[in-house]
């Protein structure tokens, strides 16, 4: 259903809209996070649907992305490599 909401935002406004007389068009990409633990901070909630949107941007734009364990782990090995590579260069 969230991801439906999603693809619904985009449609709506992917509508021209009017701007003195001239009409004027946004796009927009959705990054969607679900709450998975219940000790998780909205904070936390706000970076994972942040990470789905840009997912959403490079997979070609007016996209609705789903912020889930695939991208999670995606996340925490590039994380992982960032941490080895700067302890290497130390």
């Amino acid at each position: 259903d969230v991801l439906a909401l999603g693809e619904r935002i985009i449609e709506v406004l992917d509508e021209p809209i009017d701007v003195t007389s001239v009409p004027v068009r946004c796009g927009a990409s959705v990054g969607v996070a679900l709450l998975s633990d219940p000790d998780e901070s909205a904070e936390d909630l706000l970076r994972s649907a942040d990470i789905a949107t840009y997912r959403a941007k490079s997979a070609g734009r007016r996209r609705v992305e789903l912020f889930d364990d695939a991208l999670r782990r995606e996340i925490d090995q590039m994380t992982r490599m960032e941490a080895e590579i700067a302890e290497a260069l130390r």
